[in-house]
């Protein structure tokens, strides 16, 4: 008898765990369906939500840019997101929420994301640390190549703005390359660079001609410098020069001067 028993329980047992699997299965094949049936903007919705744990009553506000961005045949996209109402709600509850606010609201606010064309996929939302009062900018240059752009995003830190260069290598997006474009915005010297581009130094990728620029619309009493767009020229004067390295997938500088000699 007692065997018996160790047999029907060990069968019930199976039984059960069979049932749980094949309920489990069909959960999943469900929302596999279901995903299916989402446009493109629910999906990026649902995906930028989930990925930095937002509460369902955030506001946030995103913008999608679209180029071909890697070496295929599929259209990709970059995603921005802005969580500047989460930074203000943050800094309510600090004690030193209105120095906060003064500096812009820095910190992890802003995003971006990666969509691939071919692979039908969104990236883990990039971080990109700086002022929530301003949008992540996005352009597009041919660095790599001229079958495909690369990702420039312009971002601000207090009275500065920065570029951070990206490639995609091997499925991933990469940064490769950092500039400063302006900084000093509302004091009396402030500082300008105005970025050109030229052929290869070692490799196809080309170089990052960084020169010393000149602020066309500027005033000292600049009564909000978040929101200031300044006009920048070029100067006959080159700052540096800057030169992919494809082994190390960075840009590495060269001195001027010694380029002369």
């Amino acid at each position: 008898m007692k065997k018996y028993s160790i047999f029907y329980f060990l069968l019930a047992l199976f039984l059960l765990l069979q049932a749980c699997t094949s309920e489990n299965e069909q959960q999943t094949n469900n929302e596999d369906v279901a995903v299916e049936k989402l446009t493109f903007d629910q999906r990026k919705e649902r995906h930028i939500t989930g990925s930095l744990a937002m509460d369902a009553t955030e506001k946030y506000s995103t913008e999608t840019y679209k180029e071909k961005i890697n070496n295929d045949a599929f259209e990709d996209a970059i995603i921005t997101v802005n969580r500047l109402d989460f930074a203000k709600n943050k800094a309510r509850n600090l004690k030193n929420g209105r120095q906060i606010a003064e500096m812009g609201y820095i910190g992890n606010y802003n995003y971006f994301v990666f969509y691939d064309g071919k692979l039908d996929k969104f990236s883990v939302p990039v971080l990109v640390p700086s002022s929530s009062l301003n949008k992540l900018k996005v352009s597009f240059e041919n660095l790599s190549s001229e079958n495909y752009k690369d990702l420039v995003i312009e971002y601000r830190v207090l009275n500065g703005s920065f570029r951070n260069y990206y490639t995609i290598y091997s499925d991933v997006i990469q940064e490769i390359f950092q500039v400063k474009t302006f900084d000093h915005i509302g004091e009396d010297k402030p500082e300008a660079y105005f970025i050109e581009y030229d052929k290869g130094s070692i490799c196809d990728v080309k170089n990052i001609m960084v020169y010393e620029g000149k602020i066309n619309n500027y005033s000292s009493n600049i009564k909000d410098i978040y929101q200031f767009e300044p006009e920048i020229i070029k100067t006959s004067k080159l700052f540096k020069r800057w030169f992919f390295n494809p082994k190390v997938m960075k840009y590495m500088t060269e001195d001027p001067e010694l380029m002369k000699k």
